[in-house]
């Protein structure tokens, strides 16, 4: 028909093929449409993980951060009260015995 015949089947075939074309065309693009998608997709799972991954070493970090200096501060008290120790044996053996024995009578009354 296209090419000037009047051979219904020439016609009927030129619009079969050209349908075909067409709906070759519409997979092709829809196809690529989709192959974007998923890309995206991938995308922005791949930024996910990544900012998971980042917000997971910034908190072992800060906790590892707050642990040492948890742990220096409590080696320093224990310097000091070592030391304050050796400064006056007398003086905390004798503030010992007083806590030990408030410590006892708080106790005592309470598993009567």
């Amino acid at each position: 028909m296209s090419k000037g015949t009047n051979n219904p089947m020439e016609g009927a075939s030129e619009i079969a093929e050209a349908a075909t074309e067409r709906a070759q065309s519409i997979a092709d693009t829809a196809a690529a449409g989709t192959s974007g998608v998923v890309g995206n997709v991938r995308h922005a799972v791949a930024s996910a993980g990544r900012a998971v991954e980042d917000g997971y070493h910034r908190l072992a970090e800060g906790a590892r951060d707050s642990f040492e200096y948890s742990r220096d501060h409590m080696r320093r008290w224990e310097h000091d009260v070592e030391d304050q120790i050796r400064a006056r044996p007398v003086s905390s053996v004798l503030v010992s015995l007083g806590v030990g024995m408030i410590l006892g009578f708080i106790l005592r009354d309470r598993l009567k």
